[in-house]
């Protein structure tokens, strides 16, 4: 009963939340087990990323439903989901887990389908399977750095290998720029308003550290495959430009408690950002 009564002790704590706020808080939790396996197993190698571990490693205030890590010896998807599989069927005694590999057998989806199970109604407005999805992709430009740091999360303390900070901001900086989303049919660029959240985010915390925190440029131009740093400033200043602040707020609504902060946000990004990016990416 360890993952039903996670799942219990968060519903009861956060009844009164947005119900999609809540539906990610609840992805969350389940987060937790997920990395607890990997960083205390054979797979403990892989490189945490992405924007949830900006939020666990870092103190990112915005929730992330999915999880990334990187690779660079080799990695079998299939071996990872039976031996996942095994951990929430035999050691936390989950049964009704279960996985699915996604065609281009980079992403595995995790099923839970536990709100079912626990009798919660479909009256919270909450479908009754919560889902992770799990992205898996090979580093391949070799220029990084990364770091080992102690974590908790619920109850669970492991140590967890994930890039520094100069990398993931640089890798940030690439999502935006390279990323092809689109959430509307009438949205003129592609981005992910999680992406310019998080960028926002870090372009904040280089301030507050007299801007000594810059992306790694190195891995940008890697990443990039381009080594003139001006071309790709102007690139991302014209990205920011173009962003429309309707589907920025839709994207991020669900992934932030406050909503008030969202809005202060949506008012001030781009002039945050746009005054920066020559002091920061250097």
């Amino acid at each position: 009963m360890i993952i039903e009564n996670a799942i219990k002790n968060k519903l009861s704590q956060n009844s009164t939340k947005d119900r999609l706020y809540l539906r990610n808080l609840l992805k969350e939790e389940l987060q937790n087990f997920v990395l607890n396996f990997i960083y205390t197993s054979e797979y403990k190698e892989l490189i945490f990323t992405g924007g949830t571990c900006l939020r666990k490693n870092y103190g990112l205030n915005r929730l992330s439903e999915d999880l990334d890590f990187d690779f660079t010896n080799k990695f079998n998807i299939d071996r990872f989901g039976i031996d996942i599989t095994e951990y929430f069927i035999s050691k936390l005694d989950y049964k009704a887990f279960s996985t699915k590999i996604a065609a281009n057998q980079k992403s595995l989806f995790l099923k839970f389908p536990i709100l079912k199970e626990l009798g919660i109604p479909k009256s919270t407005g909450t479908a009754e399977d919560l889902f992770l999805r799990c992205d898996f992709s090979q580093e391949i430009t070799h220029v990084f750095n990364t770091e080992v740091n102690l974590i908790s999360a619920g109850q669970y303390d492991f140590f967890v290998l994930s890039y520094d900070l100069p990398t993931l901001f640089a890798n940030k900086v690439v999502a935006l720029l390279e990323r092809v989303y689109f959430r509307g049919a009438y949205q003129k660029v592609p981005f992910k308003g999680r992406d310019v959240y998080d960028l926002y985010w870090l372009f904040q915390l280089s301030g507050r550290s007299g801007f000594t925190l810059k992306p790694n440029t190195k891995r940008l131009e890697a990443l990039m495959k381009n080594d003139d740093l001006k071309r790709v400033k102007e690139l991302l200043k014209e990205k920011i430009s173009l962003i429309e602040e309707d589907y920025l707020y839709e994207d991020i609504y669900p992934l932030i408690e406050s909503k008030e902060l969202l809005s202060v946000f949506k008012q001030n990004f781009k002039k945050e950002i746009l005054q920066k990016i020559d002091l920061i990416i250097s």
